[in-house]
């Protein structure tokens, strides 16, 4: 985006987390949508531009996310703060999770000889954790958290809104939610929706400075 903000990208349904089926049904819910929507895009007001941005969802933030930059440390254009989850929060506590892992078994998923610790980098505003570092005897290793919920397994780590304790010779995860905790939460999204919020409000709420953009209307204000 920052090189090229005209520039269009295929992406795999596993890269996105798409769980959805390739079925078109006459009249269904999706396909309505996506003829209401065809020509709306969602672009970020900034710096005197509108333009695409970096986003992504998270099916539960636990009460707040956290900015596109702040986890996955990149400095693309996004959003450049979290917003508070107020339906996510009353969910918190019913979306923790824990995770016990001997020091040995973790030593191996993460392909060193041996670990003594495990210190979490945090985003300040959020508490999300955005890296974890890894020590032995002798030296340290710094993971970000996707390549470190990766190779414990997502099915164990669910979200990065965790903290860890060592007990006697196993690591204790113990977190919030479900997901990278960035961008839309679906959690919320769903009770605002139920609530009768439409989708330019939710979107709003959780992509500050944003709003949607109708390029069929700016196409035919160009041709004039």
């Amino acid at each position: 985006v920052k090189r090229n903000k005209d520039a269009f990208w295929h992406v795999s349904s596993d890269d996105i987390g798409y769980h959805g089926k390739a079925i078109i049904q006459p009249d269904s819910h999706v396909s309505n949508a996506v003829d209401r929507t065809r020509h709306l895009i969602l672009v970020l007001s900034q710096e005197g531009e509108n333009r695409p941005f970096a986003a992504t969802w998270t099916e539960n933030s636990a009460g707040k996310t956290a900015a596109f930059h702040s986890v996955f440390r990149k400095d693309w254009w996004a959003p450049k703060q979290g917003v508070l989850a107020p339906h996510a929060a009353l969910n918190r506590e019913e979306s923790k999770w824990s995770y016990k892992i001997s020091k040995k078994e973790l030593a191996t998923l993460l392909n060193i000889s041996t670990i003594v610790s495990v210190d979490l980098y945090t985003d300040l505003d959020s508490k999300k954790t955005y890296a974890v570092k890894v020590k032995n005897a002798n030296e340290s290793r710094d993971i970000d958290f996707e390549e470190f919920q990766k190779a414990i397994g997502k099915e164990n780590i669910l979200s990065n809104d965790f903290s860890v304790v060592l007990r006697n010779s196993e690591f204790v995860f113990t977190g919030y939610g479900k997901g990278f905790g960035v961008g839309l939460c679906l959690h919320s999204a769903n009770y605002m929706a139920q609530n009768g919020d439409n989708a330019a409000k939710i979107l709003s709420k959780f992509f500050p400075d944003t709003f949607l953009l109708n390029l069929s209307a700016m196409s035919k204000m160009a041709t004039k």
